[in-house]
């Protein structure tokens, strides 16, 4: 994600979860000319290694 106010937002720590999900949360300003909000995102490994299919 771009933060729009163009400084450091947030320095996200990452937790991994017992079943392997990792989650990471950071704050910043996410859209212009709105307020800052929070932002998590969860994920596994595998979901990053998979090819995409067309």
């Amino acid at each position: 994600m771009d933060n729009t106010k163009g400084a450091d937002c947030a320095y996200p720590p990452v937790e991994t979860l017992p079943d392997g999900t990792f989650v990471t949360t950071t704050c910043g300003h996410w859209e212009e000319g709105e307020e800052p909000y929070i932002v998590s995102v969860r994920f596994k490994l595998e979901e990053l290694d998979r090819k995409a299919v067309p």
